[in-house]
């Protein structure tokens, strides 16, 4: 959920319900800080879902309100991430009644990873037997299946991937919850494919008149710190715009490199939007290295192996030692990419609408998945999850990459970004995303 948006539900409302004796939802931290001119409230909620898994969700924003809410609406989204039905049919795909997702729309891992040595994730095929979940396909309202663990974060036996939130959006509007859903499974293609292709990609001017207030004064505040913000334009060949921010120190201070992504209808709001992840990403990094002084380089590089925890991923990158492997996104921008005149719908449902006709058009179908729990949507919430096969999922770790997914090569091309080539399984970097 947006800290941005505006919903009718009153968050004291949603934290007193989800957050009484035996609800799932754990006490909220607030710990408010101040950096230079760029006051922030951060916020961190925790709990336990049915069956004893934890979650947790954190959100940032510059008034209280907007900090709660994007608080709540992420422990919300990963309270229904863990807490799938417990009578999903099992079977295989041609058992079910209609259409399901194909090894060929969900291509994964090529053979020379499957190969390799205790390689704990196979590819879907046709004669696995694993749980099912059953979807729509937004364009036509059909039906649709498909495995169980690309829907839920859960101990699931069968695994496509280490389990992942991404495509999962929670609001009081359905059509809102479905476009930030799909932005999130679009921008997330654009960075795997970035990171995979090592590519180095146009910058957009942080003090461009078109940028808002506080992406301008973001910038200006680290230049104050000797600190320096990039903007990439990420944006692939489905021409929505996505957008990497970097914030980079220049003194090899920790936390010494911090990333944030986003793709939206506008290359203000992406970027705007990535610019505000980046900065709650770097007030927690920093937070973090102050509280470990006694971290290294090396150990943070072990537990990216197959990291329990995604924030193991920019932990790392807070040490200036990881500087190495990001050096396609710190290249310095010696002129700024323009931008046009741009319009952005304020309607969810014809924003949404449009972007899936897009999609489509572009032979990426949307499957939307509700995950809502009961208590949840009683609260006058939804929580969907999106699916877009063909896509590029994020890599988790070091060796859990789509690298058989042809998007890594052919759309660095296609986009003429200056790019060094995908690296082998055994020598892949994790990326700094958390």
């Amino acid at each position: 959920m947006s800290c941005h948006d505006r919903i009718r539900t009153d968050p004291i409302d949603v934290l007193r319900i989800l957050g009484g004796r035996g609800a799932p939802l754990e006490p909220l931290i607030v710990d408010r800080n101040q950096v230079d001119d760029m006051p922030f409230h951060s916020m961190t909620v925790t709990g336990r879902a049915v069956g004893g898994r934890q979650f947790s969700g954190a959100g940032i924003g510059q008034s209280c309100a907007a900090s709660l809410w994007s608080t709540l609406g992420e422990g919300v989204e990963r309270l229904c991430l863990a807490s799938p039905p417990p009578d999903l049919p099992v079977g295989r795909a041609q058992d079910l009644p209609g259409q399901a997702l194909t090894a060929e729309q969900w291509p994964l891992f090529t053979e020379e990873q499957l190969r390799a040595h205790d390689f704990p994730w196979s590819n879907l095929c046709e004669d696995l037997i694993c749980r099912w979940s059953c979807g729509v396909r937004l364009l036509t309202g059909v039906p649709y299946w498909a495995p169980a663990s690309l829907i839920w974060v859960d101990r699931h036996a069968d695994r496509f991937t280490a389990g992942f939130s991404t495509g999962t959006a929670c609001h009081t509007d359905p059509a809102q919850a479905t476009l930030s859903a799909i932005l999130e499974v679009v921008e997330r293609d654009a960075f795997a494919i970035l990171w995979e292709a090592r590519a180095c990609v146009p910058c957009l001017d942080p003090q461009a008149q078109w940028q808002r207030p506080m992406v301008r004064q973001l910038d200006r505040a680290l230049a104050h710190r000797r600190q320096r913000l990039l903007l990439r334009d990420m944006t692939t060949d489905l021409g929505i715009p996505a957008v990497c921010a970097v914030i980079q120190d220049l003194q090899a201070r920790r936390p010494a490199l911090v990333v944030g992504t986003a793709a939206d209808q506008t290359y203000e709001a992406a970027c705007f939007r990535a610019a505000s992840e980046a900065w709650f990403c770097w007030t927690w990094m920093r937070d973090q290295h102050r509280r470990d002084l006694n971290a290294s380089f090396d150990r943070a590089w072990e537990e990216t192996t197959v990291p329990k925890d995604m924030r193991a991923h920019a932990f790392l990158y807070g040490f200036p030692e990881a500087g190495f492997m990001a050096q396609h996104l710190t290249a310095p921008a010696f002129r700024f990419r323009s931008v046009a005149a741009e319009t952005r719908s304020e309607r969810p449902a014809l924003a949404t609408q449009l972007l899936i006709q897009k999609l489509e058009a572009a032979g990426f179908p949307v499957l939307e998945f509700q995950i809502t729990l009961p208590e949840i949507a009683a609260l006058g919430l939804v929580v969907h999850k999106v699916l877009v096969p063909k896509l590029t999922p994020l890599s988790i770790g070091r060796f859990c990459r789509a690298l058989a997914n042809s998007r890594i090569r052919t759309v660095p091309l296609c986009c003429g970004w200056s790019h060094h080539g995908v690296l082998p399984p055994a020598a892949a970097y994790p990326h700094p995303l958390p």
